[in-house]
């Protein structure tokens, strides 16, 4: 898919929540990729100026003055929102100075670009992507979009509001093509109201599926599959029916960038026997497992795909965003 020609555009600092580097490791690495790859890859941070220190200042005073402002009270149905509107924003506030800043080293980047190229990313969905979309308008660079994991009808960040739309198509805080990966895809985005869709002739991440050999299985084997966000919640859920089934063997699969301190914890004070850390890559268990259990994590999908058999897990108050899902089931 990658021409041998074609680089890497790396970022280290990012958003300072999935991934954290200190100044020390920021270094180390960059020295290690010079060395290693010569001109393969491109750090957009090495774009990053002295100048913009006084702008990340400038931004956090005009941030805060906002942020600090009182709202109005927002209810709807007689339910007032303001408090969590409140919340939402204070957490929003180092989000928004960050990738401020952060879209400057990237807008100097692009403009070294002179020739006709395409550009390909995902987060299209997310604030980082849009920041991406923005950085990179120019002429003669084709931005495309890829979507971010598995769709879902209930995934608010497929969708759009006629006003978003409006507003992200006439800033340029979209990509130019957005390719989505099957057809249920395809549809759900354009539902959402995105344009300019293209189904994948492949799926590129799904491509392992293709090496996995399910004649090893391991009866009363269970996977329970955590996503990013979910998995103290479904580990809280099941954990009452991983106690009655002590002939059934659970294997926690933990997501490797989540927070995980609090899982570990309540299975170390579980005691169960019968529930066990996964140490092994994922192919390793789609061989062997005869049932998984997910919300919304990808891994439910490739488990469906691969005939095996799974269950969704539903929490409550919290919208369920897999793909299998076209309504809430509240527990």
């Amino acid at each position: 898919f990658i021409k041998n020609e074609s680089c890497y555009i790396l970022s280290f600092l990012t958003d300072n929540v999935h991934q954290k580097i200190n100044l020390i490791s920021f270094f180390k690495i960059i020295q290690k990729i010079k060395k290693d790859f010569n001109n393969k890859y491109i750090i957009s941070d090495c774009f990053i100026n002295y100048s913009d220190i006084f702008f990340f200042v400038k931004v956090n005073f005009k941030c805060l003055n906002f942020f600090q402002k009182k709202f109005i009270s927002q209810k709807i149905e007689n339910i007032d929102f303001s408090q969590l509107i409140r919340c939402d924003i204070k957490n929003s506030y180092e989000r928004v100075t960050r990738l401020s800043v952060i879209s400057l080293s990237y807008q100097r980047l692009a403009k070294q670009i002179k020739h006709n190229s395409n550009f390909y990313y995902y987060l299209f969905e997310y604030p980082y992507g849009r920041m991406l979309s923005l950085s990179f308008t120019k002429k003669n660079i084709n931005r495309i979009g890829f979507q971010h994991g598995p769709s879902g009808y209930l995934k608010m960040i497929c969708f759009l509001s006629k006003e978003d739309n409006q507003y992200l198509y006439s800033n340029n805080l979209t990509p130019n093509l957005i390719m989505v990966e099957d057809k249920i895809s395809f549809e759900i985005y354009q539902l959402g109201l995105f344009k300019n869709l293209s189904i994948m002739k492949e799926i590129y991440r799904l491509n392992y599926l293709k090496k996995i050999n399910r004649t090893n299985l391991i009866n009363n084997t269970h996977l329970i599959a955590c996503g990013l966000h979910d998995g103290l919640m479904i580990l809280r859920i099941l954990i009452k029916s991983i106690k009655a089934n002590k002939n059934i063997n659970y294997i926690l699969k933990l997501h490797p960038k989540a927070s995980n301190s609090k899982i570990l914890e309540l299975v170390r004070d579980s005691k169960l026997e019968n529930l066990k850390i996964a140490d092994n890559q994922i192919e390793y268990y789609l061989e062997r497992i005869d049932k998984v259990y997910f919300s919304y994590t990808s891994v439910g999908n490739e488990a469906a795909f691969l005939g095996i058999n799974n269950e969704i897990v539903y929490s409550d108050f919290k919208l369920n965003e897999s793909v299998f899902c076209k309504e809430e089931n509240f527990i």
